[in-house]
């Protein structure tokens, strides 16, 4: 009896991990952005920026294949940079969509911790061939102070373009 309800106990804690699992890895690739938060991209080479609430992202693009050459810089917005003095936590994603604004995939293209310098990435991802615009997703969180726990005065930030729905 008690091999039973551990069975069945561990299944169900198993489904609901399993099914907690599933939401995470769709929630990256569901849905749409819209057009006022998409930058559209060429078929070959270009550059952009992107306008976030808290950054700015300077990137430039190479196109090969079913991959890109992505590089650029995150440069903060002023009422980041005049009211907190360091990153505890950082974290952007680029968002590929085509040319409906519907996600086809999402990327994490670099992250950060420590002085609020400009944060630049280089890397090379997998691009879905029907890329159309992109959108960036980030979040993070600064500080006024310089020790570990975050000093004083912690601020969170965060945007994520993605709309589910209608």
């Amino acid at each position: 009896m008690k091999g039973r309800l551990f069975c069945t106990t561990f299944i169900f804690v198993a489904a609901i991990f399993l099914a907690g699992c599933q939401t995470t890895s769709l929630y990256s690739t569901a849905g749409f952005v819209l057009p006022e938060d998409l930058v559209s991209i060429s078929p070959d080479d270009g550059a952009g920026t992107w306008k976030g609430k808290d950054l700015d992202v300077d990137f430039k693009y190479s196109r090969a294949g079913g991959s890109v050459d992505f590089l650029g810089a995150v440069h903060w917005a002023d009422h980041i940079t005049y009211n907190f003095s360091r990153l505890v936590d950082f974290q952007i994603s680029v968002i590929f969509t085509d040319r409906n604004g519907k996600v086809l995939a999402m990327r994490s293209i670099a992250t950060n911790r420590g002085s609020l310098d400009p944060v630049p990435f280089r890397i090379r991802l997998a691009m879905p061939p029907d890329t159309a615009s992109l959108a960036f997703s980030y979040r993070g969180n600064a500080s006024e102070g310089g020790n570990d726990d975050g000093g004083g005065g912690p601020t969170y930030f965060w945007q994520h373009p993605v709309r589910t729905g209608i």
